[in-house]
């Protein structure tokens, strides 16, 4: 076997060489020290960032969560109110109602064709209209309405009127 001797200058050159590996080394280790330091600091402030913008989403979050919450309410109450205006349509004095008004709509076309003007039907009283029925179709597209009407010495005249 074939031994190496090492002279006293041998190991001061290799203490030299290990000495020099061991700067770069650490040399490296700060510079990477350093990149990550950096890197850190970036990462840490885009964090402060994305905490913040997590923090204004949430809080806008919770508010429309909330205005969402009130919209839905105020459209239940509002369906519940159609709900009970729809119901109170179908009430039986509702019906009647609104078939008097059709009636009336009906006797103030009768007026308006018989040449009376507004001021004319307006002065009208109630006593001057008993009732008015709507008939049945003609068959000619022809609708009879049967007027009663009450005059002035309380005798009924009836008349039957052709509307087209």
């Amino acid at each position: 076997m074939f031994y190496l001797q090492y002279s006293p200058s041998n190991y001061a050159l290799s203490a030299a060489r290990s000495k020099e590996r061991k700067m770069r080394y650490i040399a490296e280790l700060e510079r990477k020290f350093q990149t990550l330091q950096t890197e850190a600091t970036s990462l840490s402030a885009q964090l402060t960032l994305l905490q913040r913008d997590t923090n204004g989403l949430t809080a806008e979050n919770s508010e429309l969560k909330l205005r969402l919450q009130t919209m839905e309410q105020q459209i239940d109450e509002h369906v519940q109110r159609e709900i009970k205006n729809h119901r109170s349509l179908k009430h039986p004095n509702i019906v009647r109602f609104k078939e008097d008004l059709e009636l009336l709509y009906l006797w103030l076309d009768w007026l308006f064709d018989l040449g009376a003007t507004k001021d004319d039907a307006l002065s009208c009283s109630c006593d001057d209209l008993m009732d008015c029925e709507l008939g049945k179709f003609d068959g000619l597209g022809h609708t009879h309405i049967e007027v009663y009407r009450v005059a002035d010495h309380g005798d009924e005249e009836e008349e039957d009127i052709d509307q087209d």
